[in-house]
């Protein structure tokens, strides 16, 4: 059994002070919340959490969970949010290309990206290749030197080569 959304609720109880504000923002009910933690009481056998009326206080047990565990699952929620479409900033980047115009033209026009926090991958390959990245969705955006079918893919043509040079 997997105990991650049950540190999830955790945490989220543990920085907002209440069970209830913990499922408000991880779209549960406060009573799935309450099993949440009282499942991981069980299973660490310690009290996390003493309740009162108005929300709880994090007892010693649950302040060395929260530093323990925090840096972990919140890496794993970054992550996973940099895969999910239309993140507002960072996560992974994929593009496609052939090698000589990924090399000579895109990565130093796609270098500040970085710096807005996000990652890119770099496939490089054939006509084929690029097509095939494309359509299995491991590439985000590809570079071709031929004219994509506008019934399967959008595109916006960005430049012609002449005499070979790029």
């Amino acid at each position: 059994m997997s105990h991650l959304s049950h540190l999830r609720t955790f945490l989220e109880a543990y920085r907002s002070g209440s069970f209830s504000k913990a499922a408000e923002l991880l779209g549960i009910t406060q009573p799935a919340a309450s099993q949440h933690i009282q499942s991981l009481e069980t299973l660490v056998g310690k009290r996390l959490f003493i309740r009162q009326a108005r929300g709880v206080t994090a007892t010693e047990a649950a302040d060395e969970l929260a530093r323990s565990v925090s840096p972990f699952i919140d890496g794993l929620e970054e992550k996973l949010s940099s895969f999910r479409s239309g993140s507002v900033r960072g996560g992974t980047i994929n593009l496609a290309g052939p090698p000589d115009f990924i090399h000579s033209r895109l990565g130093t026009v796609m270098a500040p990206l970085m710096k807005e926090g996000y990652r890119l991958r770099f496939h490089t390959g054939n006509k084929q290749r690029i097509y095939s990245l494309l359509h299995d969705g491991s590439a985000d955006l590809a570079v071709t030197a031929s004219m994509p079918d506008d019934r399967l893919y959008g595109y916006a043509h960005l430049l012609t080569v002449t005499n070979g040079a790029i």
